[in-house]
């Protein structure tokens, strides 16, 4: 592996990042709109007060330990994602600075600016001209890796993130191949629906023409976004739960006895990149979410991340033996309503809940549900 260090100028970042020359889409990093409105004022406002920012890191590309081959990762950022996309984005007028930064004077030049009055609620076309050229002659550190091996890929970020050990979705995403990434996102990103609903005026009446009311289309978010909590998006462990679906849908239960330790998805991961019937899966699952979506009309309690996976892919089921989808979603409510009566499946959800026992006893559940449809 070699290194080097280099400085890219905002304006210059934010047309290579316009134009694609970045790859955000490496397991290990989160995906880019996980700051909020003051994390990426304080981005902005470091620059101004001089406060040192962290490189960002790059791997161009990696080695193949097994056929020495060399692969192009097409600068992938292990590490910098928010930092170097809200850098872009500002510049590219895509967001406005908040007014929650705190009102404490800067200089720029012997000037004094105080955020309130120069940079609060504005865009960066709007900024005055010495905070723009302070801006636009800064020079965000980025460090560039050329032909590292996956060890050395892991251990990188892991020094980068202060030491700390990666957690089990990183730990696995280190191991998902190109194609498995890709259909994993494909899941997470799937669409969700559009509906009518009846326009309103502001006084709250229905508005009418020709005696019929007037109707107009509302977006609903596809179900991830409803039911993963923003914690679990934010460790990464959306990607986990996804590849616990698929270890109970994928025929993989055939052949093996698992749990959802961090061992058993890894030898997930290697079994299922070897299948045939692999966007069978997936379409399978994106199909079995679209139908528990359009069926919810309220927030399903008790639904937490050890039962998500069961749940859908009971849902699988379902689809798969040509059963009953509103009969399951009656089951399942039912089922969630009285989980905090139901003592014996909640000490599966507990402490030990990743352990094979403890998985298969909460997807005998599910799979009973979804036979009873």
């Amino acid at each position: 592996m070699r290194s080097e260090s280099k400085r890219r100028g905002l304006p210059t970042l934010a047309k290579e990042v316009k134009n694609g020359k970045y790859n955000f889409k490496h397991p290990l990093q989160r995906p880019s709109g996980q700051w909020n409105a003051l994390q990426k004022t304080e981005l902005i406002d470091s620059v101004l007060r001089e406060y040192l920012i962290d490189p960002v890191t790059i791997v161009v590309s990696m080695v193949d330990e097994t056929t020495g081959d060399v692969i192009k990762l097409n600068n992938a950022v292990i590490d910098g994602v928010q930092r170097i996309t809200n850098f872009a984005d500002f510049v590219n007028g895509e967001y406005r600075l908040s007014k929650r930064l705190d009102d404490v004077p800067f200089t720029i030049e012997g000037k004094t600016f105080y955020p309130s009055e120069s940079l609060w609620g504005k865009k960066f076309e709007e900024l005055d001209e010495e905070i723009k050229s302070k801006l636009s002659y800064y020079e965000l550190p980025i460090d560039f890796y050329h032909e590292a091996t996956n060890r050395e890929i892991t251990e990188l970020f892991r020094r980068k993130n202060s030491g700390r050990p990666l957690t089990n979705a990183q730990k696995n995403s280190v191991n998902i191949s190109d194609e498995l990434y890709g259909q994993i996102l494909s899941i997470l990103n799937a669409d969700g629906y559009t509906y009518e609903v009846e326009k309103k005026n502001r006084a709250g009446e229905v508005i009418m023409k020709d005696g019929k009311p007037v109707m107009k289309e509302k977006k609903m978010p596809n179900l991830w976004e409803r039911i993963f909590s923003a914690g679990i998006f934010k460790n990464s462990e959306d990607r986990n739960l996804i590849l616990e679906i698929m270890m109970l849908v994928s025929g993989y239960s055939k052949e093996h006895e698992f749990g959802f330790r961090n061992e058993d998805i890894q030898a997930f991961i290697t079994w299922f990149d070897e299948q045939e019937n692999k966007q069978e899966v997936i379409d399978l699952i994106i199909n079995a979410a679209d139908s528990i979506n359009r069926r919810i009309t309220e927030k399903i309690p008790n639904l937490k991340k050890t039962s998500i996976p069961m749940f859908v892919a009971g849902m699988c089921k379902v689809i798969k033996y040509k059963g009953g989808k509103d009969k399951y979603m009656v089951l399942s409510k039912e089922f969630f309503n009285s989980y905090e009566q139901n003592e014996e499946y909640r000490n599966l959800c507990g402490s030990g809940s990743a352990a094979k026992e403890n998985v298969q006893a909460r997807w005998e559940v599910f799979k009973n549900m979804a036979k009873n449809c």
